[in-house]
């Protein structure tokens, strides 16, 4: 059975060196691999986000996160590109779960609390 992991790990290096457009087709070899996966998705989601494609980035961070609630990064992702798209209500109510979400001890809380406080 076909795995994403070589076409995420790919775009991942991609990405590093600069080359978005490498990243995504990486990524697009990925998702015929492995339909559904909701890593390719939220990977494509922030490579939306990164280039201000909000509605795209908003689609595929939510598709993510339908399969995939725990994934943490997309979710953060999902909050900046909801505010960025002018739904602050969405992007506090995103906000405010993936702060019930991170454990206490998480480095992230304070930048979420940021995020939230910026959206009231």
């Amino acid at each position: 059975m076909p795995s994403a992991d070589a076409g995420l790990g790919l775009a991942g290096c991609l990405l590093r060196r600069g080359d978005q457009d490498g990243a995504a087709e990486a990524l697009s070899d990925a998702r015929r691999a492995e339909p559904g996966n909701p890593v390719v998705a939220a990977n494509f989601g922030l490579l939306a986000l990164q280039h201000g494609n909000f509605s795209i980035a908003i689609n595929e961070l939510q598709a993510a996160l339908r399969t995939d609630p725990l994934l943490l990064e997309a979710r953060f992702a999902l909050a900046r590109a909801m505010a960025s798209n002018g739904d602050r209500p969405g992007a506090l109510l995103e906000a405010r779960k993936l702060l019930a979400q991170l454990p206490p001890e998480a480095p992230q809380r304070s930048e979420v609390q940021r995020l939230i406080s910026a959206l009231q």
